[in-house]
């Protein structure tokens, strides 16, 4: 059995085959179906070895992780199954998996209550039990069924899938298809009536018959009257919650075989007569028929009184009389839920059962270990009372399988639509030709119930699927498929890629001195006020004061800081804090230790001509004025109620002033310079991992003019300022008073310094010291402090949050963060996770890369998944009518009303740490009434949606111009995947225009830009509308299946020929084998003999297991088993030999060989053929030029 390991996108990444050495094997396998759940587990385990596919250290053992597939097929049947959990050790890798996705087995289902009668269907769409989960409804045998239900508590979207369908008496079943690529085809769920004398259920009746001793190893059977009644008073609610009872129907009886009344309904209940004449409520029956009735009260949900009486009398009738279960221990090659024939002579009378497969366990490795389980047990009437084994012979002889053999007067490929074949079908039954009907399908459409079927090649479009069925007594009893192909030549290839750039040109003269820098802006002060407040979502619009006021238990004490700039601006921030209730008092505790708190907190400032080492002397409580050029540091010593201090510095560059030269007078024009000297050759960078092969696309002619790069830098000064201000919102603006609370900082190629505060980018940068908060009541004792010792407060630079990128704890030029740790070590550490990080300047994080796919719908719904309702349609041509640029458009049909968010979705593998800031954008437009849009993302850990954000863009805000709206978010949990929504609006008629979306690791929107994938496949993708590269390799691909084909079928008798010849050759040199052993044996090293023939004029030597020799023939070189040997002639003729037989040969510049493996390439004129990288078990065939 083949397993095919997929990755999370189901690309096959690796093969396990038990019959190949060359790749994993696996052991320890078990596949279990569940008829309960529909369901199936699929556990195995594989020795971690190397294989020769491996690449470097790459294993494909590796492939096997919590976000692979696995899947195999099983008589005919594709079965796929998610990798749950892993086990790993040194030698092995365990894995368990099943057939369900993730959403359907961990995602609950809120509790709900239909507000009417409802269909299966209606109860799925209303739960959200298939939307997202991508799984449909296929067979249903309960559509036209409708019913009132309701569930008061949450579940699993399976639990709540399966209670549905008890509820409505059905079985369900889950159908996995993939396409040819190892894409999802379908995932169904199909909804059978429950198994009963009129229904079937899930799975076929079987004509197998298991036989004790046979196929089953025991039966024992179980009779059981706990629970037993026979009389049922059923009752509903309607929906006003009023009772429902069955008085108002008319009589109703059933009778028995034998023409006994078995049922009946008196009044509101249903009664079972013979039961309780059988099995009386009590001992004797001398009380009377009153008193013998075992009672039980029931509640359907339903306000139809005939359910109500049927769905009673379905259990009424399987709980009045004893239960009869059978269990029996083997295995039978069945499927889940078939019903079959038990025969066992060790009863009696003889048994004779019809039972149900409930669960089937099979290994693949060892059989031995597989089982199978049968429940709903029914004994049918034993009528064989004499010849018992006769029949059952006759019986045995009718189940045996029908099968049918198909032949072809004209093959199954065909090329350009030409040409014919006929089909002819033969059904057999064991070694027996039977005479049936025929029923001939294509695409589900019956073409004909002719003996035969005539095939044209012009009506194949590329493949056709032909099913023919065979029919006795207007019932199928076998059925065959047959695929046949057409293949047509291929179209004229585009126009080549456009050719490489030529030699750089001399080296240029030096350019002009840019001109001089301006003035940088500084923080001048920074203000600090207080106020209380009953909110903590809004701050105190008064009552703001120098010092920290008094604030009741529950009400929020607020903190603004103003931060003012050199330059005249200010910017204002706010933080805020609950002042927490007293609670109970608690008993009084053991005396504690004295706590250690802060009692004091100075801050000074100086200046210096270093930005890595802080000055040793000249700090004042005041900003200094700093030169242009040099470095502002700030010490902040916190001192502690324990007589001991820590101290942190800061450091912030002033910008320099340049020189503005004078203009000269222009010059004559020079002589060009000589070519400056050519580079030194760069080091050679380390060598990537080799990637897959990927196919030759077709040659075609030069391309056009390539799309345009991403604009370069100009090659200009950069200059950066620096202004002060009081407020985050530049207020009080300053570029030389330091005294600012804010301090502003931008970049350009302009020397002269801005005067709009918006142009700067605030931070506040320093506070006035806070006044010391009033005692706290005494505290729960503290554990024994540990001795007392010198603490060290270390810092470090670097240039991303988590550290890593630009680490240093001495250079802090250019360094966007600064870490910070205290310990009582006096080095400071070298690991960045030590420290924790704080941006320097602010928290913004400027994204790089879009990676939406497909971001302007250009081509069409790709990469895109629909999150659907009845109504809402989609279009992918209005956009660039309507508004003139490619895009979606999402509208109602018939002016439906759209009930729910719905919309388009897509998910990215996107795996970042904990706060990683996530930016989603996309430009909406309209027609006609408001529209209302929706932008959401879900945070996905381990396929489970871990945190979801939301933003609704009002209706006021999008108009007929498509425009730009985002939504930042991120969590303090890290992330494997993402999925991004845009949804409409819900409960309006929809007119929705959307395009280019855009997803950006940040949390500022940066202007839109294609996916680096997208860029990629325009710049590499040439074909025109009419065939696409895509289609072209796919014709490759299916004209390499035909040749390969084609090339099996005409070799296979002269393989056949090959492989006798060489099994006659081994017996024949049986004798001569043996005696090269013993000669083998007696050579006790490898030390060469030299053996003159001088009557031969011939040398031959002789090795351990290898000889070669020289004579007039010619050289030859061979193994001393005659295996395999190879003969260098006096003519120049090349031979190499195969177990005595010539397989090749080399003449006069030609190769011939008889039959041949070629493991990777084989080249014929301008034509290579050679093993498809997606697919091994396909070739392509490619033009090379």
């Amino acid at each position: 059995m083949l397993l095919t390991i997929h990755d999370s996108n189901l690309i096959k990444v690796a093969f396990i085959d038990n019959d190949k050495q060359d790749t994993l094997n696996y052991f320890n396998d078990t596949w279990t179906r569940y008829l309960e759940t529909g369901s199936s587990t699929f556990d195995f385990t594989i020795f971690k070895k190397a294989i020769i596919s491996d690449v470097g250290k790459k294993r494909a053992y590796n492939f096997l992780n919590e976000k692979a597939f696995v899947s195999f097929r099983y008589k005919g049947r594709t079965y796929l199954h998610t990798i749950r959990k892993i086990e790993e050790n040194e030698k092995v890798i365990k894995c368990y998996s099943i057939n369900l996705n993730l959403e359907l087995i961990n995602e609950y289902s809120i509790p709900y209550k239909s507000p009417k009668a409802m269909s299966f269907k209606e109860f799925c769409e209303e739960m959200d039990l298939l939307n997202y989960t991508f799984l449909k409804i296929g067979i249903n045998e309960v559509a036209n069924k409708k019913i009132s239900a309701e569930w008061e508590g949450t579940d699993t979207k399976l639990n709540r899938l399966l209670s549905l369908a008890k509820k409505f008496g059905a079985e369900i079943e889950f159908d996995t298809r993939l396409n040819a690529d190892s894409s999802i085809k379908s995932f169904t769920v199909n909804v059978y009536h429950e198994h009963d004398d009129s229904h079937q259920g899930v799975g076929q009746i079987s004509p197998t018959i298991l036989k004790y001793g046979k196929n089953l190893k025991t039966i024992t059977r179980t009779i059981d009257k706990t629970g037993i009644y026979n009389t049922v008073v059923p009752t509903g609610k309607d929906e006003h919650g009023n009772v429902v009872d069955i008085r108002g129907l008319g009589p109703w009886s059933v009778n028995n075989a034998k023409g006994e009344r078995e049922f009946y309904q008196s009044g509101a209940a249903l009664y079972a007569p013979l039961s309780m004449q059988m099995y009386p409520s009590t001992f004797t029956h001398s009380t009377g028929d009153r008193d013998q009735w075992t009672r039980k009260d029931m509640t359907v949900e339903s306000s139809n009184p005939e359910v109500i009486r049927s769905t009673a009398y379905r259990e009424l009738k399987k709980n009045c009389y004893p239960a009869v279960t059978y269990e029996a221990e083997g295995f039978a090659d069945l499927e889940v839920g078939d019903t079959v024939k038990v025969y066992d002579d060790g009863f009696s009378p003889t048994l004779l059962l019809e039972m149900r497969v409930s669960e089937q366990t099979i290994s693949f490795t060892n059989p031995k270990n597989s089982k199978t389980t049968f429940s709903n047990a029914k004994a049918l009437e034993n009528r064989l009372s004499q010849g018992i084994q006769q029949q059952l012979d006759r019986m045995i002889e009718d189940a045996k399988p029908y099968t049918i053999k198909l032949a072809t007067d004209n093959g199954i490929a065909f090329k350009n639509g030409q040409g014919q074949t006929i089909v002819t079908p033969t059904l057999m039954r064991g070694n027996k030709v039977i005479n049936s009907g025929w029923r001939w399908v294509v695409d589900g459409v019956i073409k004909a119930t002719s003996p035969s079927y005539i095939v044209r090649a012009s009506d194949i479009n590329q493949k056709m699927v032909l099913t023919v069925s065979a029919w006795i007594d207007n019932k199928e009893v076998a059925s065959e498929q047959l695929t046949l192909i057409n293949t047509s030549d291929g179209l004229q290839g585009q126009k080549g890629d456009k050719g490489d750039q030529g030699i750089p040109g001399p080296k240029g003269d030096r350019g002009q001195d840019g001109i001089a820098g301006k003035n940088g802006v500084g923080l001048k002060s920074t203000v600090i006020a207080y106020a209380s407040s009953t909110s903590g979502a809004n701050a105190p619009g008064s009552g703001w004061g120098n010092s920290v006021p008094i604030t009741p238990a529950g009400q929020y004490l607020w903190t603004k800081t103003t931060w003012n700039y050199t330059d005249g601006t200010s910017e204002t921030g706010y933080s805020v804090a609950r002042i927490g209730r007293d609670g109970n008092t608690g008993r009084d505790g053991v005396a504690g230790k004295d706590g250690v708190g802060i009692r004091a907190t100075a801050v000074v400032y100086a200046s210096s001509t270093s930005g890595t080492v802080p000055p040793t002397s000249g700090w004042v409580s005041q900003i200094p004025s700093v030169p242009a050029g040099q470095y502002l540091w700030t010490k902040t010593t916190w001192s502690y109620t324990d007589k001991t201090s820590e101290t942190g510095f800061s450091v912030a560059k002033m910008g320099e002033t340049g020189q503005k030269g004078a203009k000269g007078d222009p010059g004559p024009q020079g002589a060009i310079g000589p070519k400056g000297d050519r580079g030194e050759k760069g080091e050679r960078g380390e060598r990537g991992e080799r990637g897959l092969q990927g196919l030759q696309g077709l040659q075609g002619p030069k391309g056009d003019q390539g799309i345009p790069g991403i604009r370069g830098a100009d090659g200009r000064t950069q200059y950066t300022h620096i202004a002060y201000a009081d407020t985050i919102s530049g207020s009080g603006f300053s570029q030389t008073n330091t005294n600012k609370a804010y301090v502003g900082v931008y970049i350009d190629f302009n020397a002269t310094d801005s005067k709009n505060p918006a142009d700067y980018r605030w931070t506040k940068w320093q506070g006035p010291k806070g006044e010391n908060g009033k005692d706290g009541p005494q505290g729960i004792p503290g554990k024994p402090g540990i001795d007392g010792r010198t603490p060290y407060f270390h810092r470090a630079w670097a240039n991303s949050a988590d550290g890593r990128d630009g680490f240093s704890t001495s250079d802090s030029t250019n360094k966007r963060y600064l870490g910070t740790y205290t310990d009582f070590t006096e080095v400071d550490s070298q690991d960045p996770a030590r420290y924790k990080w704080t941006a320097l300047f602010d928290n913004v994080s400027i994204g790089a890369k879009n990676y939406i796919r497909n971001a302007s719908f250009l081509s069409g719904e790709n990469k895109w998944s629909r999150a659907s309702v009845n109504g809402l349609a989609y279009n992918f041509t209005h956009s660039m009518s309507n508004k003139g640029r490619p895009g979606l458009h999402m509208f109602s049909e018939n002016n439906t009303v759209i009930p729910r968010w719905k919309g388009i979705y897509q998910k990215i593998p996107l795996s970042q740490p904990a706060d990683t800031p996530v930016t989603v954008s996309a430009l909406f437009a309209k027609d006609g009434l408001p529209q209302e849009a929706h932008i959401g993302i879900h945070f996905i850990k381990d396929g489970v949606i871990a945190r979801q954000s939301w933003i609704d863009i009002p209706a006021s805000k999008i108009t007929d111009k498509y425009q730009r709206f985002s939504l930042s978010a991120k969590h303090n949990i890290p992330f494997d995947s993402i999925t991004v929504m845009l949804y409409v609006g819900y409960d309006k008629i929809v007119n929705l225009y959307v395009t280019d979306a855009q997803v950006e690791i940040g949390n500022v929107m940066t202007d839109f830009r294609l996916s680096d994938e997208d860029v990629q496949e325009t710049i590499n993708s040439k074909a025109d509308q009419v065939l696409t590269q895509e289609q072209l390799n796919a014709l490759n691909e299916k004209a390499g299946i035909i040749q390969a084909e084609l090339e099996a079928k005409a070799s296979a008798d002269t393989l056949d020929n090959w492989i006798k010849a060489y099994k006659d050759f081994v017996q024949s040199n049986e004798t001569a084998r043996a005696q090269a052993e013993k000669d083998l044996i007696s050579a006790s090293q490898r030390v060469s003999n030299i053996a003159k023939d001088l009557g031969e004029l011939s040398d031959r030597w002789n090795f351990i297991d290898s000889y070669m020799s020289s004579s007039n023939e010619g050289l030859v070189i061979g193994k001393n088993d005659g295996s395999s040997s190879m003969l260098f002639s006096p003519n120049g003729r090349i031979s190499m030999y195969s177990a005595g037989v010539e397989v090749m040969y080399i003449s006069q510049g030609v190769i011939h060989i008889e039959n041949g493996i070629f493991s990777k390439t084989i080249q014929i004129g301008r034509y290579r053929e050679e093993q498809y990288h997606i697919n091994p078990d396909m070739n392509v065939i490619r033009y090379v030029g």
